[in-house]
């Protein structure tokens, strides 16, 4: 951001007001505390040779919103696949021996679209981690005040 007039304190104000709208889960994350819109830090792809990071903001649908609200509520946990899957379908029957393959799938893709949205490098997830044979533990790089 551009420096402010040191005169300028309601625009200071109506800054700090907009930054307490966002929960940093990192220094490259951010969601929204009341609206399902992420801003992501990446490398700027679009200029080659520039390096320099830009954010980028993105709007969640309700089933990436539920599933990451849920895992920020666990941080650090490792959340088994059965119950992130509850969480974000209650509705759909899930047997007592775990999920169906199709619904393994479901949550895979539902995955890998939550990290396109949130991971500075989706392809290196370093937010929403596999804890293989175990299921999913969102891994904020700071203490969150929620």
């Amino acid at each position: 951001r551009p420096p402010l007039p040191a005169d300028n304190s309601a625009v200071v104000d109506a800054l700090s007001t907009e930054d307490r709208d966002w929960l940093a889960i990192g220094h490259a994350l951010r969601i929204h505390r009341m609206r399902p819109v992420v801003r992501v830090r990446r490398s700027n792809e679009a200029t080659p040779g520039d390096d320099m990071p830009v954010w980028q903001e993105y709007q969640l649908s309700h089933l990436e919103e539920t599933l990451l609200r849920y895992l920020l509520e666990h941080p650090s946990e490792v959340q088994s696949t059965t119950t992130l899957f509850k969480i974000v379908w209650p509705d759909d029957d899930v047997r007592g021996h775990g999920l169906r393959p199709e619904q393994q799938d479901r949550l895979r893709r539902l995955i890998y679209q939550l990290r396109q949205h949130t991971e500075p490098d989706p392809r290196n997830p370093r937010f929403i981690v596999t804890a293989h044979g175990a299921g999913y533990a969102l891994y904020p790089e700071q203490e969150l005040v929620v």
